[in-house]
């Protein structure tokens, strides 16, 4: 019931409807009373309302305000509930250092902002997604006081996973953006026309042009819908029940199209890497799945190369991919620089506008911008870092960079992201912000879980998510959103939960080695 009322109140606030906001904010209201009443249903509410606020707004509105206070009301409650059990003294003694270390480092982060005279309200801006880290610890409280919920959060996420697939695909769909499109140059402006206007006048038409979805819907490119295809192979793969298997295919069937449709590559090659990492696990360890894992893998790849087929993206898909390995190769000999690829036979002002059009563009001969602006903002971000090296330009600090919208023209504007979390937090963080965060974001990697974790699928899933959250993290500017940093503290929370292998929380996983998926299993309270 819980799901549900926080799937409905999302898509509800989704909509532009004055009474769908109502009504979703009656949800919330619902939803934080039960959260009063048992605050592991508020965690399980918060996945699918983060969706609404994937991707970040300039001010806060009536999404954010609902996320905010069930995240607060959530929080809360489960500290005062472990205080009035336990008392203070054992959440003091495990959560108090690395509170205190965060803390530090935002009070030398913001005075590093001041002395380098970033702006208070864009700090602020760019600290709160990084605060919601701070739910590790109400989602290892309650998942202590009865294990088998990580059933239950595997759910939450997977729920989101699909709530975001629907939405990006709904709207891909409904607006028909497989169709392709035609402009004319007139006074330097380019301005649609239809298929017939195009044929009627073919040499002073360009196109024709493939809309991306990514510049109408900037949530498209979430870090949730390509954890949908890794998370969804891993568990079609090796889940204990049959069940778990369906729903990671259904992930898959789901998170694949919609990664297709948004023609981004990096997004495609995330899960990827990590489902290649998974099999080579297999081939060591689990042969017996490999050959399994290995038809499955055929039988998706078949499926996404008839999803290409069916909406007409052969030609965008095969172009992007020879755009990108072409410009791996310049960047290699000239990094920072500018580069044409390909020789279309188009001049003068149409190859320019054509050229401007690539992020619409499925015709030969375009500049792949997507790249060029990459490596650029690299170049800016590693600048900055090195004027700033130990405490960096704080978090939200801006920087100038230029853009080709689909109207052709070019623009420059100052924005607070790179797209590369390793960059940008050496740019806002320096050394010291740098290794904080990758700690926390690729610690579950390397770490071992306890003696809760004896399941190879749950230590698989352990591993995974946070190391595609890494991978795709490399290519776009996901660490900065809040969904993302809420899997990661979802990652830490089911680790310190389990038990992980680090010697200050050892003992605090033992006697507990209950199976999340065991239906028989016992509650057990942590004291």
């Amino acid at each position: 019931m819980v799901l549900s009322a926080s799937v409905i109140a999302a898509a509800l606030l989704q909509q532009t409807s004055s009474v769908a906001h109502i009504t979703a904010l009656v949800l919330v209201l619902a939803l934080i009373a039960a959260t009063m009443a048992e605050p592991w249903l508020g965690i399980l509410a918060l996945f699918p309302l983060v969706i609404p606020i994937a991707a970040p707004s300039e001010a806060p509105g009536i999404k954010e305000a609902a996320f905010a206070i069930l995240t607060t009301t959530v929080l809360g409650r489960s500290l005062m509930g472990a205080i009035a059990r336990d008392g203070i003294t054992p959440l003091a003694k495990e959560f108090g250092f690395p509170l205190l270390i965060g803390l530090a480092l935002l009070a030398v982060n913001l005075f590093a902002a001041v002395n380098v005279g970033t702006n208070l309200h864009d700090w602020v801006r760019g600290v709160v997604p990084y605060t919601f880290l701070v739910m590790t610890i109400p989602i290892t409280l309650e998942l202590r006081d009865d294990i088998r919920r990580v059933h239950w959060i595997g759910i939450a996420i997977g729920v989101a996973i699909t709530l975001h697939c629907v939405h990006v695909l709904g709207y891909y769909l409904l607006n028909r953006m497989w169709e392709y499109q035609w402009y004319v140059n007139i006074d330097g402006v380019l301005t649609r026309v239809t298929e017939e206007a195009a044929k009627a006048d073919p040499e002073h038409v360009l196109g024709p042009f493939i809309d991306r979805i990514t510049m109408k819907l900037p949530s498209s490119t979430d870090a949730f819908i390509p954890l949908g295809v890794s998370l969804g192979f891993i568990i079609a793969v090796i889940a204990p029940g049959r069940r778990e298997r369906w729903f990671g295919m259904v992930l898959v069937t789901l998170a694949l199209p919609t990664i297709l449709v948004t023609y981004t590559r990096s997004m495609l090659l995330s899960p990827l890497l990590v489902i290649c990492g998974f099999c080579i696990y297999l081939a060591f360890f689990r042969r017996a799945q490999l050959k399994f894992a290995a038809l499955l893998l055929a039988g998706f790849s078949l499926y996404a190369v008839a999803v290409i087929f069916f909406f007409g993206l052969e030609l965008v898909w095969l172009k992007r991919v020879l755009m990108l390995l072409d410009a791996a190769k310049q960047s290699i000999a000239s990094f920072g620089a500018y580069f044409n690829i390909g020789g279309g036979a188009s001049s003068g002002t149409d190859k320019q506008l054509s050229g401007q059009l690539m992020a619409l563009s499925s015709s030969p001969g375009a500049i792949d911008d997507n790249v060029t602006t990459r490596i650029e903002e690299y170049r800016i971000a590693w600048s900055m870092f090195l004027e700033h090296p130990i405490f960096g330009n704080g978090l939200g600090t801006r920087h100038e960079i230029s853009f080709v919208r689909s109207a052709g023209d070019i623009i420059r504007q100052s924005v607070g992201y790179i797209h590369n979390w390793p960059l940008y937090m050496l740019m806002a963080g320096g050394v010291l912000g740098f290794v904080f965060y990758a700690v926390l974001l690729l610690g579950p990697v390397f770490l071992r879980a306890g003696t809760d974790c004896k399941a190879t699928f749950e230590k698989v899933l352990l591993h995974s998510m946070p190391a595609t959250l890494a991978i795709y993290g490399l290519f776009f500017a996901v660490a900065r959103l809040i969904t993302f940093n809420l899997l990661i503290a979802a990652t830490w929370g089911i680790l310190l939960a389990l038990g992980v292998s680090i010697p200050a929380l050892a003992n605090r996983g033992k006697g507990r080695s209950t199976h999340p998926f065991e239906r028989g299993a016992s509650s057990v309270r942590s004291d």
